[in-house]
């Protein structure tokens, strides 16, 4: 399978707190995880633009992922709150909206869950571990990301980087997390 992991953010464009960046926390992941995923024999490339304005960033991750035709694609980011209390990952997915109705992206929907039994459980604190984007009933918004692709595209916020514990399991674990995304990733492939 032809597998797209994207950098969420360029570099200086994301969150950035206690000494961390989601751009550099992003990069180590997706470093770990393309070994994780190419060694399952999956062919792997990420997608980073460091340089560009964020929204240059993501105009052409969006352009590149649907030139190529990934069979699956993921974007890698870290959350911020002004609570440090908050934690947790979660993988978002595209849901449409026909008036008071939605369809969500199945296949999408199927790899989010897939993604968050593995990793959810090692990053807890999220009500929710997997969300449709956009939720107007919770007034979420949409994801260009996830509604501009052609393939079944994920968002994953690894964790906070403003929790103290998440932030450390982000900076030293990066390893780890791949594992459970590329395990993820697996069982929705198999």
């Amino acid at each position: 399978m032809k597998i797209a992991i994207d950098i969420g953010h360029a570099h200086g464009t994301g969150s950035c707190v206690n000494g961390l960046d989601e751009h550099t926390i992003a990069t180590r992941v997706a470093e770990q995880l393309f070994a994780e995923l190419t060694k399952l024999g999956h062919s792997v490339q990420v997608i980073d633009f460091p340089d560009a304005s964020n929204s240059s960033d993501l105009s052409r991750t969006i352009e590149l992922a649907n030139r190529v035709g990934f069979d699956v694609g993921l974007s890698l980011h870290c959350d911020c709150a002004s609570h440090s209390a908050a934690r947790g990952a979660h993988v978002c997915y595209y849901r449409r909206y026909h008036g008071q109705s939605f369809t969500d992206s199945a296949s999408g929907k199927v790899l989010a869950e897939c993604i968050a039994a593995q990793l959810c459980p090692f990053m807890p604190g999220r009500a929710n571990a997997i969300q449709a984007r956009p939720d107007k009933s919770r007034q979420l918004s949409g994801l260009a990301i996830l509604s501009q692709t052609y393939m079944p595209w994920v968002l994953i916020e690894l964790g906070f980087l403003s929790n103290e514990q998440d932030a450390r399991i982000l900076k030293d674990s990066p390893h780890i997390l791949a594992r459970l995304i590329a395990k993820g990733i697996d069982n929705y492939l198999n």
